[in-house]
């Protein structure tokens, strides 16, 4: 959670490493975002680093862990 005020939040942008070749990130709002799996995945779990940065002055922008369990 992003404790600063306008104009240091929301918007946010988020983004996940090229490298990350198995998932995409799609901008939902202001401050949310849809995270899918590019591919079919076996059951199990999964750690997708994403990246979210504010609309700050200079933006600042931390990675956050997004741990996900695929089930069938």
């Amino acid at each position: 959670t992003d404790k600063d005020g306008p104009p240091h939040a929301a918007p946010f942008t988020f983004a996940i490493d090229e490298l990350t070749v198995n998932w995409t990130i799609t901008q939902f709002n202001n401050t949310h975002a849809v995270l899918r799996p590019a591919v079919e995945l076996e059951p199990g779990d999964y750690t997708v680093m994403v990246y979210v940065t504010d609309s700050g002055s200079p933006r600042l922008g931390a990675f956050a862990q997004v741990n996900v369990t695929a089930c069938h």
